[in-house]
């Protein structure tokens, strides 16, 4: 049993792909029992079925309708996808998932949380509907990551109470939700500055290598290698509840 979990973004971009169309907001990690993501979901589905081209252009962050027409559909009765494979963005591109073999696939799918702009924290592998919810954008002035913070955070603190937590993801998504167990987080640097739109790359690369070696302690994290990077630093907190990892990266 590994005794780690990651926390990852997840991207604006989807692939359409999938099969079957039974979604349902309780088949997700945690489940809904407060209806709140059946909530939010219902709300998002209304408008984006609505036909009202400002509406769905704002929810999606497309200047054209026509761009969005795809994401209209009812996402109930679209194709479902495991969610580590209906992202699409620099960060999946690098984790190349679809290359790995069968065994870093189910490591990937069983402990990686990706947090979803709409459907907050769910598991790598559950499966939903692609959708376009522009990230920090409100549904009928509801604060989404506010809301998810709310309700899901004890799920999550339980969940992950005693695990080495590798939070991998944008800081935008630390709104999400802000861990309670001892945490790894990195940082990437090019010539001395902080790396940012290709961080996204080399977490990426990152929850690939993770996946390939598993490791189940701050110790093996610090030993394991990922081509291109080099750590240089680990600063940590008295009481080493938060770890901060710095690495020394190539070109991507």
């Amino acid at each position: 049993m590994q005794k780690l979990q990651i926390l990852f973004s997840p991207s604006e971009n989807k692939t359409l792909h999938g099969s079957g169309n039974s979604f349902k907001t309780s088949n997700l990690l945690f489940g809904d029992k407060d209806g709140i993501r059946a909530n939010l979901v219902q709300k998002y589905n209304s408008i984006m079925t609505s036909e009202d081209e400002d509406e769905v252009r704002r929810l999606t962050g497309l200047k054209k309708y026509d761009d969005a027409k795809e994401f209209c559909e009812d996402l109930y009765k679209m194709p479902l996808a495991p969610a580590i494979e209906r992202y699409v963005g620099v960060a999946f591109d690098y984790l190349s998932y679809a290359t790995m073999n069968l065994d870093e696939q189910k490591f990937i799918r069983e402990y990686t949380i990706i947090f979803s702009n709409l459907f907050g924290a769910i598991s790598a592998g559950d499966s939903i509907p692609a959708y376009k919810l522009k990230q920090g954008v409100k549904l009928e002035n509801i604060n989404i990551a506010t809301l998810y913070k709310k309700y899901f955070s004890q799920y999550l603190d339980d969940f992950l109470d005693d695990k080495l937590i590798i939070d991998l993801r944008a800081g935008y998504y630390e709104k999400f939700y802000t861990p309670k167990s001892q945490v790894v987080s990195m940082k990437f640097l090019k010539n001395g500055k902080t790396v940012s739109h290709w961080a996204k790359a080399w977490r990426g690369l990152i929850l690939r290598s993770i996946a390939q070696n598993r490791p189940n302690s701050l110790e093996e994290i610090l030993k394991m290698k990922t081509a291109g990077i080099e750590l240089v630093e680990e600063n940590s907190s008295k009481s080493k509840s938060k770890i901060e990892l710095i690495y020394k990266i190539e070109d991507v």
